[in-house]
């Protein structure tokens, strides 16, 4: 049996060879050929949330005001969000799949505590409003600016070194036991002949 043989025999759930648990071993060929796929396809996709122009290409919005986290749903599932509400009454929106984790730590006071926002919308006006300072009110930034900007580029990144090792590990793992258990379809073929 060759290994494209093999390989089609798992793929198609028909590896008898492979014993006990045949169809439960053959689905780490589909799960490593769905990763393989739909990975990509996903992280690209998650970085398109971080697209458009940037500062100073787009004006930056300063604001004094307080971080609130809600919960919305999106049909059965809860999806948070984060509100900055300036003094002025100005409300900037922020979807939880962008946000920076100190929106997190602010939203989630029992008090809202009041500090200065700078910061600009993502996807030319039309995305999330991403925050690149955020200060208390005398002028001590709660957390380092050039962590933001570094967050902001690892998000809208999708060749980012850190996120390229952890899909080829998984998918290594995945298509390493689908080699092996190809390896030992072979073996069973061959002794069975």
């Amino acid at each position: 049996m060759s290994w494209i043989s093999a390989l089609l025999l798992m793929w198609r759930g028909k590896a008898v060879g492979l014993g006990v648990n045949y169809k439960l071993k053959s689905l780490w060929l589909t799960s490593a050929v769905i990763f393989s796929v739909a990975a990509p396809v996903l992280e690209y996709s998650d970085c398109q949330n971080y697209a458009g122009a940037r500062p100073p290409d787009v004006p930056m919005i300063k604001a004094v005001g307080m971080v609130v986290r809600h919960v919305g749903r999106n049909g059965v599932k809860q999806v948070p969000y984060f509100l900055f509400t300036s003094e002025e009454g100005a409300v900037y929106r922020t979807e939880n799949r962008v946000a920076p984790g100190i929106l997190d730590d602010l939203g989630q006071l029992k008090t809202p505590r009041k500090v200065r926002i700078e910061g600009f919308f993502l996807n030319d006006g039309k995305g999330s409003f991403y925050p690149l300072k955020v200060s208390d009110m005398h002028g001590t930034d709660l957390v380092l600016p050039d962590k933001l900007k570094n967050q902001l580029f690892i998000g809208g990144n999708p060749f980012y070194y850190k996120k390229i090792f952890t899909y080829f590990s998984v998918i290594s793992v995945q298509w390493m036991f689908s080699f092996f258990y190809a390896w030992k379809l072979r073996i069973a073929s061959t002794l069975a002949s």
